[in-house]
């Protein structure tokens, strides 16, 4: 994760595409700070947190499913 926050985005690396980024509040993993870097990688990128660990789909499947289902219907 550290080489995302360094690493200069390009528009040329850039996914143009609707995506969906899920992150879970109590984990290290995807710390909240990379956020804005992550953004210019995925420009169209919805972000959505839930208030678990790194394991979102396992830890709260029924709002990771409500969260999923929206994005894919929108």
């Amino acid at each position: 994760m550290n080489q995302l926050l360094e690493h200069e985005i390009t528009t040329k690396e850039a996914v143009n595409v609707p995506t969906l980024l899920i992150g879970g509040k109590k984990s290290n993993f995807v710390p909240i700070r990379s956020i804005p870097q992550m953004k210019k990688l995925f420009p169209n990128a919805k972000v959505e947190w839930l208030e678990t660990g790194h394991w979102v789909q396992a830890e709260d499947p029924s709002n990771f499913l409500k969260i999923v289902t929206k994005f894919l219907q929108d």
